[in-house]
């Protein structure tokens, strides 16, 4: 028993350190997401104001960026820039991110200078796989407290 335990510590670890740039990002990216959406749970969708949305497109809540990752990739993992969003107002099918009434929300929770600094934040952010690593468990530890304290 002891040596089929060893035996897949080694395969765990080296699955583990197997594991691409594209992977570990994907897995911090789905840690902040899943840790966002119960951070906002009491909350209504970002841009639309809807408390219980209908279900659409696999469920309901989203992690819907303010700057998309696609066009601002550094400020993929800024909490401020990160909120629960219906899946109609996030989706490509429905409103693409809604951004006009994104925006609008973010003005009136974080006030006009926040978001122009947000808009203009261009400084390059380069995530290492340890950073990665450390991002994803970190959030995964975060959004265990959020449900423990919220009663989730």
């Amino acid at each position: 028993r002891k040596l089929q335990k060893e035996k897949r510590a080694q395969a765990r670890q080296a699955k583990e350190n197997n594991q691409t740039r594209g992977d570990l990002l994907k897995k911090a990216q789905d840690a902040v997401n899943a840790y966002v959406r119960v951070r906002d749970h009491s909350k209504p969708c970002i841009s639309c104001g809807k408390e219980n949305p209908p279900m659409v497109y696999g469920g309901v809540w989203d992690a819907g960026h303010y700057r998309s990752v696609g066009s601002a990739e550094h400020t993929r993992f800024v909490l401020t820039n990160i909120h629960k969003q219906c899946k109609f107002c996030n989706n490509s099918r429905g409103l693409s991110g809604n951004p006009v009434e994104y925006r609008k929300a973010m003005v009136s929770r974080y006030g006009e200078d926040y978001v122009l600094a947000l808009e203009h934040d261009n400084r390059p952010r380069h995530y290492t796989k340890d950073d990665l690593r450390r991002i994803a468990k970190i959030f995964r530890a975060r959004k265990r407290l959020y449900e423990r304290l919220k009663g989730l």
